[in-house]
């Protein structure tokens, strides 16, 4: 084995020759031992530490050079700022292969008059010899079943880089051909779970476009996927009913998860790098950024310039843009899309999830409820929380009825004996993190001076009046009335409603619909993008010599004939290369194991299945490995 090149430096050549002092060596292991009664230590382990290479001599043979020499040593050598890829080779030259070490020191050696060196240099990971060379195999899916041979030449196992790159000739119906991308900014300053969200935005979308022109059938065909999973969608009304689908204003509802809103203002940007100023460690490792009306990704951050990095822009379909310094920089929490396609299956919904209130004429601004909660099922977001102690009491059948779920309206009663008493309370409230700005309520008191107190609070805990309703015009039959307030503070986050005994006077009292309308710059906002053909990808890969599998299914998919799944088997890691986007939630093993898919010495029978087969090229790219 000879040396060829430490960071680019050639060390048999231009009047340098060196070599290392020993050539079968392995890293040293440390066992770790338990002591046992009696008996000598067993061995239940081992530990790896780093490991120093054997010594590399190195001479310089050019003395008209030296000087020059020297300093070019010197200057490779110098590993402070990182690892440099060490490069050697067969006695021959052949089987070029490297591994990446930082040099601990380089010394002089004795006798030599300045022209003899000894590099101690010390691996940073792994601890064999790669090719340099990278091995492809690779076959194009024109079959539901592809089988090829991978061979790994090196001593122990590699792992694999898979590429799927899809064509633009792909058959079958059974995967989603349509996609549109749907952009929800959150900005509230507060996080919140199960938060219902219309995708129209209000304004509708056209599936009766949908069905005419034949990308759908029904609204069994149509789903949502949230970071590659397919979640819960409900419309706002039934099929071919205003807002329902097969219209032309259909609203489309889902629950989303939030953090609280982040944003940053924009210093600079790159082509593959936005700086701005603020902290910016409470964003994500890898997301997604929204400037203007633009759309990136970014797969890293450094945390001391402020700069997210490897940025990828025109992001899902948006449009490019030059953006001014000053310009808002916000972070878009999910991925989200709109898929369609006639003969593919939507997931069967899960109503115990839907909200409470009326899809058909709510929307991100304004909520109205005609329903207020459910006991069978807590999980309906949108719900009020009642809450009663002592001799108050909570109902939810129309003027105190039979108990209803869900629930008929929010009813309240109190007597007036002890009403003062904090243990006598009832209650109906609602947490709103994005904020109340006005609240209208329609309702009936049973009692002429028995009434219901509306209360809003920034925080739940400290509460201020805002409304109170008229009472009975005669006592003891139920009489309506409607009322609220508007233009409240931008810090009001909560609104409950509790009995007002004035007087000896018992309060029975009840809301039979209530809307609420939230702060309109905190409240989410949503914009879909243009369509894009989509190929929703489903594959098996196995190695058949291992007995290992691995299951790429990526939802909603890949755009055919513009982007590619790539997957490294070694770092775990796995992106569309377009744009960065994170894809390893679409990736899965059949065992538990650490590796994803790895080539054992030897020919490696590689055996793909595709069901419909999409034409595309699946690529696997390694580098053998050797002790030496």
């Amino acid at each position: 084995m000879i040396p060829i090149s430490f960071r680019d430096l050639l060390l048999n050549a231009n009047g340098l020759a060196a070599a290392f002092t020993q050539t079968w060596q392995r890293p040293a292991i440390t066992p770790v031992a338990v002591r046992r009664q009696g008996k000598r230590p067993i061995v239940t382990g081992v530990e790896m530490g780093e490991w120093t290479l054997p010594e590399l001599g190195i001479l310089i043979e050019d003395g008209e050079a030296a000087e020059a020499l020297r300093a070019a040593l010197l200057a490779a050598f110098d590993t402070r700022a990182g690892a440099g890829a060490l490069i050697v080779a067969d006695d021959d030259g052949g089987n070029e292969r490297y591994m990446y070490v930082v040099c601990q020191a380089l010394e002089q050696k004795r006798g030599q008059f300045g022209d003899g060196f000894v590099a101690t240099l010390v691996a940073t990971d792994d601890v064999y010899w790669q090719s340099v060379e990278a091995l492809i195999v690779s076959t194009t899916m024109n079959d539901v079943v592809k089988t090829f041979t991978a061979a790994n030449t090196g001593d122990v196992d590699t792992y694999p880089e898979v590429f799927i790159g899809e064509s633009t000739s792909i058959s079958g119906d059974s995967y989603w051909k349509y996609r549109r991308f749907c952009r929800v900014r959150w900005r509230a300053p507060a996080g919140a779970d199960n938060y219902p969200v219309e995708l129209s935005d209000g304004a509708g979308f056209n599936t009766f476009a949908l069905i005419f022109d034949d990308k759908c059938d029904s609204e069994s065909e149509f789903a949502v996927i949230v970071d590659g999973v397919e979640v819960d969608r409900w419309f706002g009304a039934a099929s071919g009913v205003a807002t329902g689908f097969n219209q032309t204003d259909t609203r489309i509802w889902t629950n989303l998860d939030f953090r609280a809103a982040l944003t940053a203002t924009l210093t600079a940007d790159n082509d593959d790098e936005i700086t701005v100023t603020g902290d910016i460690s409470a964003w994500p490792a890898t997301g997604i950024l929204l400037i203007d009306s633009e759309l990136f990704t970014y797969t890293g951050r450094d945390l001391y310039r402020r700069a997210f990095t490897g940025v990828s822009g025109a992001a899902f379909g948006s449009s490019g843009a030059s953006h001014t310094t000053g310009a808002t920089v916000e972070w878009i929490q999910h991925e989200i899309w709109l898929v369609y396609s006639t003969g593919k299956t939507a997931k069967t919904q899960d109503n115990a999830r839907k909200p409470i209130f009326k899809l058909n004429t709510s929307d991100n601004a304004t909520w109205e409820w005609a329903d207020f909660g459910s006991l069978a099922s807590p999980e309906r977001a949108g719900q009020w929380t009642p809450i009663s102690g002592g001799m108050g009491a909570t109902f939810t059948g129309d003027e105190n009825g039979a108990v209803t779920d869900p629930y008929q309206v929010m009813g309240l009663s109190r007597p007036a004996a002890g009403a003062m008493l904090a243990a006598n309370h009832a209650r109906w409230s609602i947490y709103l993190p994005c904020g109340l700005s006005a609240f209208d309520l329609t309702g009936d008191d049973y009692h002429n001076n028995g009434l219901l107190r509306a209360e809003v609070s920034p925080d739940g805990a400290a509460w201020q009046f805002t409304y109170a309703s008229p009472g009975a015009a005669v006592d003891e039959v139920w009489d309506n009335w409607t009322g609220g307030s508007s233009s409240l503070a931008t810090t009001l986050r909560y609104l409950a409603l509790m009995p007002w005994n004035v007087g000896a006077n018992d309060v029975l009292s009840q809301v039979t619909d209530a809307d609420i309308t939230f702060q309109s710059a905190l409240r989410p906002t949503v914009a879909i993008l243009s369509e894009q053909t989509n190929y929703q990808t489903f594959m098996l890969i196995d190695n058949l010599t291992t007995g290992e599998q691995l299951t790429v299914e990526i939802l909603p998919g890949l755009r055919p004939g513009a982007e590619a799944a790539v997957i490294n088997t070694e770092a775990r890691t796995a992106i569309i290369d377009a744009n960065g986007v994170n894809i390893y939630h679409g990736v899965s093993r059949d065992t538990l194991r650490p590796e994803l898919l790895r080539l054992a010495p030897g020919n490696n029978s590689i055996r793909v299945s595709e069901n419909p087969p999409a034409n595309n090229q699946v690529s696997l790219t390694y580098r053998p490995r050797w002790y030496i």
